[in-house]
């Protein structure tokens, strides 16, 4: 009992310090203290015009964080979408997450931040980092906690219309090559759907699934993207992409999920304004 208190008492000092990071007006490397990594979530483009190197796939993951937390990290572990998890996607982190232990970012403990499909990718690194790191003789990463916006670790419907409609083509009406069109950027081909391979249900909630000692704090949000042309094909609240459901088909023991409730009103340049409530 007072192990499980102190878990969940850590949680909460976590939301704290990442509620007060958010509504610093200057902008800090660190989260209470420890380095931050981040891992971006899937980039459309990437289907369309696949990078053609590391620097390129750098420099997206680079752009995609500008808005906030770029300046509020350490490192990055960026990926291509064109890739799959257990493929391309785990050799270029691992070429990053070497880079991280060698510089010894993460001997103080790191937090991991992830959006989207990042949530996905983070799983399987954590999973994986340690035994990858020490068959070099480097030492693992030191994650003290994991924080997930809109993750994707359960996947989502939209993954499985575009691979059904990859393989089908004549079988759906305008509405749904719309909505898929929308969400992979490309006419699906089997060939070029890459990381929404990994992106479907049943496939998402199967990969990584060993348990780990990283506690995540996760954050799930409802919203509309692509104009609202995706939601009818998502069960339950979603985000346009992703339904809360996803996130919580991962939740074990050492899971926390916070939930936005923004005020009438809010806008995205306020950041005092929106409430978040701890479940």
């Amino acid at each position: 009992m007072t192990t499980t208190k102190t878990r969940n008492a850590c949680k909460i000092a976590l939301a704290t310090a990442l509620a007060s990071s958010m509504m610093a007006g200057t902008a800090q490397a660190q989260l209470a203290g420890h380095n931050v990594i981040l891992v971006h979530g899937f980039q459309q483009d990437d289907l369309a015009t696949p990078p053609a190197n590391l620097q390129a796939i750098k420099d997206a993951g680079e752009d995609y964080w500008q808005a906030f937390w770029l300046s509020r990290s350490e490192a990055r572990i960026d990926w291509p979408s064109d890739g799959r998890v257990e493929g391309t996607i785990a050799q270029r982190a691992y070429e990053q997450v070497r880079e991280i232990s060698q510089q010894g970012l993460c001997n103080n403990f790191c937090i991991v931040v992830s959006h989207s499909t990042g949530d996905l990718v983070t799983r399987y690194l954590l999973e994986n980092q340690a035994r990858w790191l020490q068959n070099e003789g480097l030492p693992p990463l030191k994650i003290l906690a994991s924080i997930d916006y809109s993750g994707a670790g359960g996947g989502t419907e939209l993954a499985n219309l575009a691979m059904s409609l990859a393989y089908n083509p004549t079988w759906y009406n305008w509405g749904l090559r719309a909505a898929v069109q929308a969400f992979t950027g490309i006419e699906p081909k089997p060939s070029k759907l890459g990381v929404v391979n990994d992106l479907q249900t049943n496939v998402a909630r199967n990969l990584a699934l060993s348990p780990n000692s990283v506690p995540r704090l996760r954050f799930v949000a409802g919203g509309s993207s692509y104009g609202g042309i995706t939601k009818p094909f998502i069960s339950g609240t979603d985000d346009g992409v992703v339904p809360p459901l996803s996130l919580r088909c991962h939740i074990r023991p050492r899971h926390r999920f916070m939930l936005w409730q923004p005020q009438p009103g809010w806008q995205s340049n306020q950041p005092e304004r929106p409430r978040w409530s701890l479940l």
